[in-house]
Formats: C-alpha cells, sequence, structure tokens
C-alpha cells in the first residue's frame, strides 16, 4: 500500500513557481524600503517647515 503521491511539472511550471516564491521574498523589501523612503522625505519636509518657522520667529 503506498499512499505517496507523485506528480511531476515541467521546467516552465518549475520557473514560474522558483519566480512566485523569490517575489514573495522581494516584494515586502521593495514594499518597506519604498515606505522608508517616504517616511523620510516627509520628516525632511515638515523638519524644514519647522527649521523655516522657528528662524523667522527668532528674527
Amino acid at each position: 500500500m503506498e499512499n505517496a503521491i507523485s506528480v511531476t511539472i515541467s521546467p516552465l511550471q518549475m520557473l514560474i513557481s522558483l519566480t512566485f516564491q523569490a517575489w514573495i521574498i522581494v516584494f515586502p523589501i521593495i514594499l518597506i524600503r519604498k515606505i522608508n523612503y517616504l517616511i523620510a522625505l516627509i520628516e525632511s519636509e515638515k523638519y524644514e517647515e519647522d527649521t523655516d518657522t522657528f528662524v523667522s520667529d527668532d528674527g
């Protein structure tokens, strides 16, 4: 009694599977880097606005 199921896949299916698995790893990395970039951009603009306000109040 063998319960093992053997499935053969084509090289194209193997390539698609490998690409999908790599995308699952790469996509969040790209997303996190993009979000970090946008946060840094927003913070730098906020910092510039704060310093401009501070300088104009001082002067």
